[in-house]
């Protein structure tokens, strides 16, 4: 099974190197079937020696699928590649250095999506980028940060950070207007309400004021007997 899989992985290999991309996937996805193994079989027929050379056949399928579903824009399924890489060894350095160029890859399509004019996460796109520098860190330590793939990841992070935290301080920037623009809104509202149960009172105390100052008043009488008798 494992000679089976190898060849499926090297056929894989060589449709990448051509740009088949998804032919490249078919057969790395190939490879896995042939080293499928039902759970019973897995862990009561296979020996300790027999687990351990069928997770080191997946490790390579694993690394090389996550570049194939990254080159055709499957980015959240490459990470998991990548992750399951490194579940089978912690330490592999191809595993941190492809984990890094998915969250590389992350970091530049929420950008776009902002760009676009989309709906998109400051904070979660921040922690993306905390995850990129993270593994390309470790893989930096093993490779050296002068290796050329290495130096042209960091390179390409340094430029997305850049972006990023120009967006995030124009994030940043709106939210406090809006957030003032909330509290004066409130004042305003409260002081119009005031001013105007003020101005009702106001009105009212002077109607009132009006009606008492009428009814005080002397009435206006010009009768024609009053008249007759101012002639007499």
């Amino acid at each position: 099974r494992i000679k089976a899989a190898e060849s499926e992985r090297t056929e894989g290999n060589a449709h990448f190197a051509a740009q088949c991309f998804e032919e490249a996937r078919k057969s790395y996805d190939s490879g896995f079937v042939r080293l499928f193994f039902e759970k019973d079989e897995w862990n009561h027929v296979l020996s300790d020696e027999e687990r351990d050379a069928v997770s080191a056949a997946k490790l390579p399928l694993y690394l090389n699928r996550a570049m194939a579903k990254l080159k055709l824009g499957l980015i959240e399924a490459a990470l998991w590649d990548c992750d399951q890489s490194l579940l089978i060894d912690p330490n592999s350095t191809k595993g941190h250095y492809r984990r890094a160029r998915v969250y590389v890859a992350r970091v530049g399509a929420e950008l776009a999506k902002q760009e676009q004019g989309l709906f998109w996460d400051v904070e979660r796109t921040q922690g993306m980028s905390a995850e990129a520098h993270k593994s390309l860190d470790i893989a930096a330590a093993q490779l050296g940060p002068s290796d050329r793939a290495v130096a042209e990841t960091a390179r390409e992070l340094r430029k997305l950070d850049a972006r990023l935290s120009r967006h995030a301080k124009d994030f940043r920037d709106a939210q406090k207007h809006l957030y003032r623009d909330k509290m004066m809104g409130g004042l305003h509202e409260k002081y119009v309400a005031h001013r105007t149960a003020e101005e009702r009172a106001r009105e009212l105390a002077e109607r009132q004021q009006a009606e008492e100052m009428y009814d005080g008043m002397p009435g206006i009488e010009s009768s024609d007997e009053e008249a007759e008798a101012n002639e007499s």
